[in-house]
């Protein structure tokens, strides 16, 4: 990172990211109980985990939930698809459960092929662990210069998240079970 090689720890890495120090890093450990198509029966009253869509999950904080870890934390295409990090991790947060996927963050930036080669545009993780590393002081930095997609109430009405009556926004509840 900014021509600078690093070692750290899976301890100092999450830590520098933001999660709680006491957060379990070991996901298969903390979440031992988990049982994928229990839990998918659970918010979804759907009988198999196959392919399942953000549409699919019943309680309305857990479909924007979904969408937030699709969009932020592993940006892909398709971010409405569910994956099975993303069932794992929407569990530990519904069982209050500490947990930091700094694992799951790192096969994912591994697995993006711009990651492996050339440069980095910069990115508000990148950002985030040069400032924490000290490394932003000074640097050149090319930042990206293509639009942003912005999702608003089209786009989160049309995910049966939110309502709109008069001006205000409502979040929907609908059949949720949690």
């Amino acid at each position: 990172m900014f021509t600078q090689e690093f070692c750290l720890t899976w301890r100092v890495l999450s830590d520098l990211l933001g999660f709680p120090s006491n957060a379990r890093l070991d996901l298969t450990k903390a979440l031992k109980d988990f049982d994928t198509h229990k839990f998918w029966i659970e918010i979804s009253n759907e009988p198999f985990f196959h392919g399942n869509r953000t549409w699919d999950i019943e309680h309305p904080t857990l479909r924007f939930l979904h969408k937030w870890l699709g969009i932020a934390f592993f940006p892909r295409d398709d971010a409405s698809k569910i994956r099975a990090i993303d069932l794992q991790l929407i569990y530990a947060a519904v069982k209050k459960i500490r947990v930091s996927p700094i694992h799951a963050l790192v096969d994912h930036w591994l697995s993006i092929p711009d990651y492996k080669v050339g440069d980095v545009a910069i990115c508000s993780i990148v950002t985030y662990l040069g400032f924490k590393l000290k490394l932003i002081e000074g640097a050149s930095l090319d930042f990206i210069d293509t639009q942003r997609q912005i999702y608003g109430y089209e786009h989160f009405n049309h995910a049966h998240l939110v309502k709109k009556i008069k001006v205000d926004l409502y979040m929907t509840y609908g059949n949720a079970k949690i």
